[in-house]
C-alpha cells in the first residue's frame, strides 16, 4: 500500500522528460494515473481507511464505491445523499441495493432487480436478508432461493437460507442447506452445529452426535456446543466422548452444564465393562479409559470443592487393570 502511494505522488513532482519516459513506454506494463488511484483506494478500503478510500472514489467518479466507504464509516445520512444524487444521472443495480440497505427499503431492491432483468443477485440476497431480519421466513426463503439460481456458490446465502428453513420449520430444507455449507467451506463450526440440530430434529440422534463431532472441531471455546455433545454422547452412548465434554465444560468454567447423576451412571458403566474384559486388546482400552477416567477425577476434584463424587471408582479401575496386567 505504502509503495503504491509513493508512485502516485511520484506523479505530482517533476520527473524526467516525456522522450526520456517514451523510450521505456512498451518496455514496462504500468499503471496509468486513474488506474492507479483506483488501486491506491482499494488498498485503502481493505486497510480500512474509508474516508481516504471515499475521497479517491469520488475524485474518479466511482459513486457506488465512495457510498459503500460512508456507509461502513457510519455516515449513513452522507452517503444516503450522495446516493440519491447519484440516482438522477445513472441508477444502477448496485446504487439502488445501497439505498435499499441505508434506508431499510425493500422496494429498492425490487427496483434494482427488474431493472437487470433478473440477473443482479444481489438484490435478492438484499431482499432475503430484508425479509429474514423481520422475520419474515417465508419470503426471505423465496428471495434466498432466487438468488441461488444465479450464484449457487455463496456459503453465506446458503447458511442464512438454513436458518429460515430451521425457524418455519422445515428440517429436510435445512439440512439440505447447511450441507451445501460445510461441502463449500467444512471449517464452518456454526454450519456443522446448526446441521446437527437439524438431525436432531428429526430424531436422527446418530447423525446429529456425529456432526457435532465435527462442529466442536472448528469451534473449540464454544461451550454451548460441548454441552450439546455430552447430552448426544450419552445419547448414542459414546462415554469416552461423554468424560471428554464433561471435562471441557468444567475447565471452561460450565460445572453446571455437566450433571453429577449422570457422571456417576457413566462412570458405573465403564466399571460394569472392565470387569467384563478377558482379551488384550480390551485391556488395552482399559488402560486407555483408566488414565482418562483418572484426568477427569482430577478436575472434577479441584473445581467442585464442596462435592464428594465416588472416586472409589477410580479405584476399582485401576484394581480392574492390574489384575488384567497380571494375566
Amino acid at each position: 500500500q505504502m509503495c503504491i502511494r509513493d508512485r502516485w505522488y511520484q506523479r505530482r513532482v517533476h520527473g524526467p522528460i516525456t522522450y526520456e519516459r517514451y523510450r521505456y513506454f512498451y518496455c514496462l506494463d504500468y499503471p496509468n494515473k486513474v488506474e492507479m488511484q483506483k488501486i491506491l483506494a482499494d488498498k485503502y478500503m481493505a486497510m480500512g481507511c474509508l474516508l481516504s478510500a471515499c475521497e479517491l472514489f469520488q475524485r474518479l467518479g466511482m459513486l457506488e464505491e465512495c457510498v459503500e466507504c460512508l456507509a461502513k464509516s457510519g455516515q449513513k445520512e452522507r452517503a444516503t445523499n450522495i446516493a440519491k444524487e447519484g440516482q438522477k444521472t445513472e441508477e444502477t443495480p448496485k446504487l439502488l441495493c445501497l439505498l435499499g440497505e441505508l434506508t431499510s427499503d425493500p422496494s429498492y431492491f425490487t427496483k434494482a432487480w427488474e431493472s437487470s432483468n433478473h440477473r443482479y443477485g444481489r438484490a435478492q440476497r438484499s431482499l432475503g436478508r430484508y425479509h429474514f431480519f423481520k422475520k419474515e421466513f417465508q419470503e426471505s426463503i423465496n428471495a434466498f432461493e432466487t438468488s441461488l439460481k444465479i450464484n449457487a456458490y455463496n456459503p453465506d446465502v446458503w447458511f442464512t437460507l438454513g436458518c429460515a428453513y430451521l425457524k418455519t420449520p422445515d428440517y429436510l430444507n435445512a439440512v439440505r442447506c447447511f450441507s451445501q455449507v460445510v461441502s463449500i467451506d467444512e471449517t464452518q463450526g456454526e454450519a456443522w452445529a446448526n446441521l446437527s440440530a437439524s438431525f436432531h430434529f428429526q430424531g436422527k440422534t446418530q447423525e446429529a452426535y456425529l456432526t457435532l463431532e465435527q462442529a466442536v472441531k472448528h469451534c473449540e471455546n464454544n461451550w454451548k456446543m460441548w454441552e450439546n455433545l455430552l447430552m448426544f454422547s450419552y445419547q448414542n452412548e459414546k462415554y469416552g466422548k461423554f468424560i471428554e465434554c464433561a471435562q471441557t465444560l468444567i475447565l471452561m468454567d460450565r460445572k453446571d452444564s455437566v450433571p453429577r447423576q449422570v457422571v456417576q451412571k457413566v462412570l458405573q458403566v465403564f466399571l460394569i465393562h472392565l470387569k467384563k474384559i478377558e482379551d488384550f486388546n480390551s485391556f488395552k482400552k482399559a488402560e486407555f479409559y483408566e488414565r482418562r477416567v483418572n484426568a477427569f477425577l482430577g478436575v472434577v476434584a479441584v473445581s467442585y470443592t464442596h462435592l464428594t463424587l465416588p472416586t472409589i471408582y477410580s479405584v476399582q479401575i485401576s484394581v480392574v487393570a492390574v489384575s488384567l496386567k497380571k494375566k
